[in-house]
């Protein structure tokens, strides 16, 4: 499936699978370097834990429920639902230009 910037979709609509592989992939019209990063945000939509910000630095969450895979044109991201904590409510991935 893929995503237009922006769009939100519920899980429970695509897939009943727990265990998940996500790509994020930007284009742009000339070389640019972008970092890629997942937030897991509590109920408040805020990231109450550090450890659920995963970016190049911070690769996996402490029980690897969200790991960074090496890319290098895209990010990849397993998500694995069944050990991500009742606390992560939602994942945000996101780009950043560097």
């Amino acid at each position: 499936m893929i995503l237009q910037r922006g769009q939100r979709i519920k899980l429970a609509d695509t897939t009943n699978s727990l265990q998940l592989e996500i790509g994020v992939k930007l284009t742009f019209p000339s070389a640019q370097e972008v970092d890629y990063s997942c937030f897991g945000l509590n109920a408040a939509q805020q990231l109450s834990d550090d450890r659920y910000f995963i970016f190049y630095n911070q690769p996996q969450s402490p029980e690897k429920a969200i790991v960074s895979l090496p890319a290098l044109e895209a990010a990849n991201f397993t998500v694995d639902l069944a050990k991500l904590p009742e606390t992560i409510k939602r994942l945000v991935f996101v780009a950043t230009l560097d």
